[in-house]
């Protein structure tokens, strides 16, 4: 095998563990999130996503729960209204982006 092929073959195994890497992220961001998420009926916390662009490497985490009107409520879940204060699951969770990356670089092998 050319060392050419070989440098080729890194550059693939070494953009797998970057795909692996992001997905890590994405499930420990959705872990953290989850785990902050106050339940009352289990829909607020079941309804986390998290969408993963792979050509940039943007993380998308969002929530499209709706109460029984049929209206979005985690932001106010999230930061609070004049009748609750804020459980501020989505802000916690981002505070520890520095222990999040190294568990996801644990986990992706890197």
């Amino acid at each position: 095998m050319t060392d050419f092929v070989k440098g080729i073959e890194a550059i693939f195994e070494a953009i797998e563990k970057v795909k692996k890497f992001d997905q890590c992220f994405a499930d420990e961001i959705l872990k953290r999130v989850k785990e902050k998420t106050p339940v009352a009926t289990g829909r607020l916390q079941n309804a986390w996503q998290a969408e993963i662009n792979q050509s940039n490497h943007e993380i998308r985490v969002f929530n499209d729960a709706e109460n029984d009107r049929g209206e979005p409520y985690a932001i106010y879940v999230e930061y609070g209204t004049i009748h609750m204060p804020g459980a501020f699951m989505l802000t916690r969770t981002q505070q520890e982006a520095e222990d999040i990356v190294q568990v996801a670089k644990k986990n992706a092998g890197l």
